[in-house]
C-alpha cells in the first residue's frame, strides 16, 4: 500500500471541496419556481411606515417566508415557513397580538426578534403584513 503524504491529503481535500462547491452551485441555480413559495410582489402604494415594514420583512423574514428568493436548498430547509400572505388581512386585535408575540418570542423553527426589533420596527412590520 502506498503512503499518502500531507500534500496528497491536501490535494484530495481541495478536490473534494471543489466538487462539493460545484454541486451546491448547481443545486441552487435552478429556476425559482422549483420551490413552493410565495413570490415577492412589490407594492408601490405603501405608506412610509409600511415601506419600512417591507424593508424589515425582506431583511429579516424573507429568507424563510419567501424561500424562492433564498439560497436555501430544495430539500426543505429553511423553506418550511408558511407564507404570510393574508395572515393579518381583516384580523382582529387578538390575532395581531398573537403575531406580535410570535415575532418577538419566536418558536422552535423561528428565531425571536425581541432583541433585534424596536417597538416602532414591530409596528412597521405589522403594518406591512396587513398589506399582504
Amino acid at each position: 500500500m502506498r503512503h499518502v503524504g500531507a500534500r496528497g491529503i491536501q490535494r484530495l481535500l481541495t478536490i473534494a471541496g471543489l466538487l462539493a462547491f460545484v454541486a451546491t452551485v448547481a443545486a441552487q441555480s435552478g429556476p425559482a419556481t422549483q420551490w413552493p413559495a410565495t413570490p415577492f410582489k412589490p407594492n408601490p402604494n405603501l405608506s412610509a411606515q409600511e415601506r419600512s415594514g417591507e424593508h424589515l420583512f425582506l431583511q429579516r423574514c424573507s429568507i424563510c417566508h419567501l424561500a424562492a428568493y433564498s439560497k436555501a436548498s430544495p430539500t426543505g430547509w429553511p423553506n418550511k415557513a408558511p407564507s404570510l400572505e393574508g395572515v393579518l388581512q381583516g384580523a382582529g386585535p387578538d390575532k395581531e397580538t398573537a403575531v406580535r408575540e410570535a415575532t418577538l418570542k419566536g418558536s422552535l423553527n423561528m428565531p425571536g426578534f425581541q432583541y433585534a426589533l424596536e417597538p416602532s420596527d414591530l409596528d412597521a412590520l405589522i403594518a406591512y403584513l396587513k398589506t399582504l
